[in-house]
């Protein structure tokens, strides 16, 4: 098979490659990497980067090129009955260098321990690494993110000058989410990319050969013209997005793992209600978004691990939404405030056009509070705002129900399309039913604090699935398992019974939590990586 195309690609180190280039004969490949990496969003930069900083030689693949284009996200598209899930695979992947960190915001923040373990009231819960194990890479993965080490609590809290409102409480938890200063990793490690390993773009991988032995033996890449390519291979790491991997598998793996496809999970996101405070200064100094150092910091609120498990709640968090009133922002009618200023020459003066003194003077003086309270308090402080919006993100109960098949249909490149399965067990809409009211009771303590939750916010709303929409985190379907029999990969994220082929993507987590997935990804990257050595 690896002799029957036309085309072989002459690989050589240190190289950027545009596969629609290169439509000319080519000697054999002689260089063969030590790793060859496909996708080239977070997890693949970090590997490939990691990777060739330990000696290795890298190849690092990726379907799309620099910027987006129509054929390469067409073959985003899925089939499937439930319309938001649809949007939500075609939206939230993006198939560039650099993957979806091009257009995500860089949040970073860690699972909690109680994601790893097994609870009881969570079918299909644990997994088979510990929370200290991931721990470790943590840092790591920040580190990359070029984020600061001061972790989600209290020494971060300290370092902000806030108070955890919620400290003697052992229902709640206070926790800060970072953001890193530039979450575009294509323009981060543009020059990793380009000159310190092979990176071959505008290559679709379309098949995977395979030796007697189950391991890889070759790979076939076929660019936007149909020309295809044959890369031989050492080892092989799918590093895509959850449902790409999760369809890379099944479409090439000859003997299908029991559990491929099955257990795919999204982040549930939902409004539940909205807030009113009387002292708006004191409630932004709490929730609103903070700064230290020129970085980005949001809060979320989380039940205890003692609550979840007295509760019987799925994982999940609570974050804070200030809107203008009335429609008032600041920053935005100070913008329409300059350019509605015409110059008149003959006074030697500026007309006001619609704007009055004092919607002028209104403008500057909530310019000027939301300046020095960013100063000498360290928050964005909205003066007119007060429509305070209550959110919550939840986990995912990873049910077998929710699927990742193949249909029947084909993409451009004849390949099946992805068929999904996507539903919101009733389970995961009865914690976040309890979670709000838990919320209401406590924030309602604060002086001057009132919780209206929304109407459809009840055990008895049946048509709780309309009122919650995904986040474009797409994980599951490529189980990581303690034994082959209940998984697709193991602990090392090595695919059961293929020796060389690795899956390092948001499609082996056993659970959710609600924390973005991005930075336990790359801290499996990071832990994945730490474990090839070069001698």
């Amino acid at each position: 098979m690896f002799g029957s195309y036309k085309n072989t690609l002459n690989l050589s180190p240190k190289m950027l490659i545009d596969l629609d280039k290169k439509s000319k004969e080519n000697i054999d490949c002689l260089n063969i990497a030590d790793y060859t990496i496909i996708g080239a969003g977070a997890a693949g930069i970090l590997l490939a980067t990691k990777l060739h900083n330990k000696g290795f030689k890298v190849h690092l693949v990726e379907s799309g090129e620099f910027n987006i284009n129509k054929e390469s996200q067409d073959l985003n598209n899925i089939m499937s009955n439930n319309e938001k899930i649809k949007d939500s695979s075609f939206i939230g992947r993006k198939r560039v260098l650099g993957g979806t960190t091009t257009k995500w915001g860089g949040q970073s923040l860690p699972f909690d321990k109680i994601d790893f373990i097994y609870r009881d009231w969570i079918k299909s819960s644990g997994w088979p690494v510990s929370y200290e194990d991931i721990s470790n890479f943590y840092n790591e993965a920040n580190d990359f993110m070029n984020i600061d080490q001061y972790g989600y609590e209290k020494l971060l809290l300290n370092k902000l000058k806030i108070k955890d409102p919620f400290l003697d409480n052992n229902e709640l938890e206070y926790r800060l989410s970072k953001w890193a200063p530039e979450p575009n990793f294509y323009k981060k490690y543009k020059n990793d990319i380009t000159f310190n390993y092979t990176t071959i773009y505008n290559a679709l991988l379309t098949n995977i050969v395979f030796s007697k032995d189950n391991s890889v033996s070759s790979i076939t890449l076929t660019n936007r013209n149909k020309s295809k390519y044959n890369v031989k291979v050492n080892n092989l790491i799918i590093a895509c997005g959850g449902i790409e991997t999760t369809r890379i598998l099944l479409l090439n793996l000859p003997k299908k793992p029991a559990y491929l496809g099955f257990g795919f999970m999204e982040h549930l996101h939902i409004n539940v209600g909205n807030i009113s405070a009387e002292n708006l200064f004191k409630f932004q100094k709490l929730f609103n978004t903070r700064f230290y150092n020129l970085r980005k910091f949001t809060v979320r609120i989380m039940p205890s691990e003692a609550l979840q498990e007295r509760e019987k709640l799925v994982n999940c968090s609570a974050l804070f939404d200030f809107l203008p009133k009335n429609n008032f922002d600041p920053k935005k009618k100070a913008y329409t405030f300059i350019k509605s200023l015409s110059f008149d020459y003959k006074k030697l003066g500026f007309k006001w056009s619609s704007f009055s003194y004092r919607r002028c003077f209104r403008i500057l003086t909530s310019l000027i509070k939301s300046t020095l309270t960013l100063i000498f308090y360290r928050f964005y402080y909205a003066p007119y705002n007060s429509n305070i919006r209550l959110n919550i993100i939840a986990e995912q109960i990873p049910d077998k129900t929710n699927t990742i098949r193949l249909s029947t249909k084909m993409d451009i490149y004849g390949n099946r399309l992805a068929d999904m399965d996507w539903k919101i067990p009733h389970q995961s809409w009865k914690s976040i039913v309890t979670y709000s009211n838990k919320l209401k009771d406590h924030l309602e303590n604060i002086d001057g604090v009132k919780v209206t939750l929304n109407s459809n916010i009840c055990l008895e709303n049946k048509d709780y699935a309309k009122n919650i929409d995904p986040l474009y985190h797409h994980m599951g379907g490529c189980r990581m398992s303690k034994e082959s029999s209940n998984g697709v990969v193991n602990s090392d994220l090595q695919v059961w019974g293929h020796p060389n082929l690795y899956v390092c993507s948001s499609a082996v987590f056993p659970t959710g939590s609600h924390s973005n997935p991005t930075l336990t990804i790359l801290a499996l990257a990071c832990r994945l990586a730490n474990k090839f050595s070069k001698y």
